[in-house]
């Protein structure tokens, strides 16, 4: 999961539910805490001016072994409905290095 924010969001972490739907319509899901600041406040990730990139490995492993259209869905699991300072969110998906 790659992940911007800027320095107004208002807590030290974010819990989101990563899902995939195989082309079977076969669904899994991972529930994932992904910690943006320190215990002191400091920002981690990589920051210019009020903006934070980070990325975090939701799964490793995972085999997209059926051919066709795979579906993701990232879905934020916080209290509150919207989340000020979230600025973007989105999946990378890398081949495994050989």
């Amino acid at each position: 999961v790659n992940l911007r924010n800027k320095i107004n969001y208002p807590y030290r972490n974010i819990w989101v539910l990563v899902q995939h739907r195989a082309p079977s319509g076969k669904v899994s899901s991972i529930k994932a805490e992904f910690e943006l600041a320190r215990k002191n406040g400091e920002w981690k990730g990589r920051g210019l001016g009020d903006l934070y990139d980070h990325r975090f490995p939701v799964q490793k492993k995972m085999q997209l072994s059926e051919a066709g259209d795979h579906q993701f869905r990232v879905v934020h699991l916080m209290r509150t409905d919207t989340l000020p300072g979230i600025m973007n969110l989105g999946l990378r998906i890398t081949r495994p290095q050989s």
